[in-house]
C-alpha cells in the first residue's frame, strides 16, 4: 500500500475518532436529562414539593417600596382575549406538573386539563346540606326580610340573621377591623363551586342599611350598638357583606384537636391504613379542606372550631374564610398552610380534575355572578387572584409527584 494511502486511512480514522469525542457530551447531556427528570419526581416528593414551597404566589416577601405597584382590581373576563397562562416563579426550576393523562405540552399542563382527559365542566350541585340548591337559596336570601340581627362574633363582627318565612345566614359586614373579609367569604365560595366541592356552603353578597341593623338588633344584646356602628364600614347608610347559609345541627369531631389529627393523619399518607366505612367521606373532605386551604391561602382553619362535621358526623363542613387569601403572604403564615399540604397524599379525583381544568377566564367569569362585583366590587384583587393561581400550578406539580412515584390510582384514592 502506497503512503498516500496509509495517510488517508490514518486521516479518516482521526476525523471519526474526534466525531466520537465531540459526540459524548450530547450523549452525556441526553442520559444526564433523562436521570434529571426521574429525580426531580422522587425529590419534589421526598423534600416536601419543592414546587409548593417555590410557589410564588405564596410565599412571595412583600416587595421593597421601591417596587411597590397598586393592584388593580379583578374585572370580568374579556371573552375576545386568551386568560394569560400561569407563569411559574423560578424559570430555571422544572415546575410543569406531572400530566395526569397522557402527557401534553408544559402549557398545557399548567393552564388545563389535556384533550379528552375531563368531560365538560357541568353545573354543580351545590352544598351537601341544602335542599334546593345554591341558585335557589341565594335568591331568596337576596330578597328575604330581615326580622332579627343578633351579633355573635368573636374574633370580629358577625351577625346571626333571623328572616322572615324561617330562613337563617350569617351576615359578615364589611367593616374597619375586616373591609375585605366579606368579599374573601364570597370570593372562597365561589372559588370551590367552580371546582365542584359540595363542602362550602354558599354565600352572596347582600346590603343593609344602619337602620335596618340598629331597628332589627336582638332584643337580648348587652352590648353597645355605638361601637358596633363604629365598625361598620358602609357607603353613605347601605352597609355591604357577605350571607352566609346558617348551617345547623354541626358537630364537633375534634378534628383539629392531637387526638383528631393523630387520628385522621394515615387516612391521606400513602403508608397510613385507608379510612374505612363513615371514615372514608371524613377523609375525602379534610383532604379536600386542605389541597382548597393552600389554595386559598387560608392561615385561620386549624385556629379553632373550624373543622366541623355536619349533623351526620359523615361530612366535613368547610367554611369560614374571612381570613384567607392574603396577599402578599408572610413567609411563617405560607409555611403553616404549606405543612399541612405535605401531609396530604391521597386526593379527591373530582377535585384534582376540576382544579385541572380552573383557570383565570373561569374564575373571572365565577366572580362576576355576584351583586358585589356587578357593583363594582373586586372579589379578589389582581395579587390575590395571581396567587391562587400561582398556588393551583404547585399543587398540581405535587399531585403530579406523586402520581409518578405512587401510581394514579394510589394518589387519587378518593372519588
Amino acid at each position: 500500500m502506497s503512503g498516500r494511502r496509509r495517510g488517508g486511512r490514518a486521516a479518516g480514522d482521526r476525523r471519526a475518532a474526534t466525531r466520537g469525542v465531540r459526540a459524548w457530551p450530547a450523549r452525556f447531556a441526553v442520559a444526564r436529562f433523562a436521570v434529571a427528570r426521574f429525580a426531580v419526581a422522587l425529590c419534589t416528593v421526598a423534600l416536601g414539593t419543592v414546587a409548593l414551597a417555590a410557589c410564588e404566589g405564596s410565599a412571595r416577601a412583600p416587595s421593597p417600596p421601591g417596587d411597590a405597584r397598586p393592584a388593580s382590581p379583578v374585572v370580568p373576563a374579556n371573552p375576545s382575549r386568551p386568560a394569560s397562562p400561569v407563569v411559574p416563579a423560578n424559570p430555571s426550576r422544572p415546575a410543569s406538573p406531572v400530566p395526569l393523562a397522557e402527557p401534553t405540552s408544559p402549557a398545557e399542563a399548567a393552564s388545563g386539563p389535556p384533550r379528552g382527559a375531563l368531560p365538560e365542566a357541568t353545573a354543580v350541585g351545590g352544598f351537601f346540606g341544602l335542599e334546593g340548591g345554591d341558585d335557589a337559596w341565594m335568591a331568596r336570601i337576596g330578597r328575604a326580610q330581615a326580622a332579627r340581627f343578633r351579633p355573635i362574633g368573636t374574633s370580629s363582627l358577625v351577625f346571626k340573621v333571623f328572616f322572615t318565612g324561617g330562613l337563617e345566614a350569617a351576615f359578615r359586614p364589611r367593616t374597619h377591623g375586616q373591609s375585605r373579609g366579606w368579599l374573601n367569604e364570597v370570593a372562597a365560595y365561589r372559588i370551590a363551586r367552580a371546582l365542584g366541592m359540595d363542602q362550602v356552603p354558599p354565600a352572596v353578597s347582600r346590603t343593609f342599611t344602619r337602620r335596618e341593623l340598629r331597628g332589627h338588633l336582638d332584643a337580648d344584646y348587652g352590648g353597645d350598638w355605638t361601637a358596633l356602628d363604629a365598625d361598620l364600614l358602609g357607603r353613605g347608610d347601605a352597609v355591604w357583606g357577605a350571607l352566609v347559609y346558617w348551617v345547623p345541627g354541626l358537630r364537633d369531631l375534634e378534628l383539629d384537636r392531637p387526638s383528631g389529627l393523630a387520628r385522621a393523619r394515615p387516612w391521606l399518607a400513602q403508608d397510613g391504613a385507608p379510612a374505612i366505612g363513615d371514615e372514608v367521606s371524613l377523609a375525602a373532605d379534610l383532604a379536600t379542606m386542605q389541597g382548597f386551604d393552600y389554595l386559598l391561602a387560608n392561615v385561620d382553619r386549624w385556629s379553632g372550631g373550624n373543622v366541623r362535621a355536619d349533623a351526620s358526623g359523615r361530612r366535613v363542613v368547610i367554611r369560614d374564610h374571612n381570613l384567607a387569601l392574603i396577599s402578599p403572604l408572610p413567609r411563617a403564615q405560607h409555611e403553616r398552610v404549606l405543612g399541612r399540604a405535605r401531609g396530604v397524599e391521597r386526593f379527591s379525583r373530582r377535585f384534582v380534575m376540576r382544579l385541572r381544568a380552573l383557570d383565570e377566564a373561569g374564575l373571572r367569569a365565577a366572580f362576576a355572578a355576584d351583586p358585589a362585583a356587578q357593583a363594582g366590587f373586586a372579589l379578589l384583587d389582581e395579587a390575590q387572584l395571581r396567587g391562587v393561581l400561582d398556588r393551583r400550578a404547585a399543587l398540581l406539580s405535587r399531585v403530579g409527584a406523586l402520581i409518578a412515584v405512587h401510581g394514579e390510582d394510589a394518589v387519587l384514592a378518593f372519588p
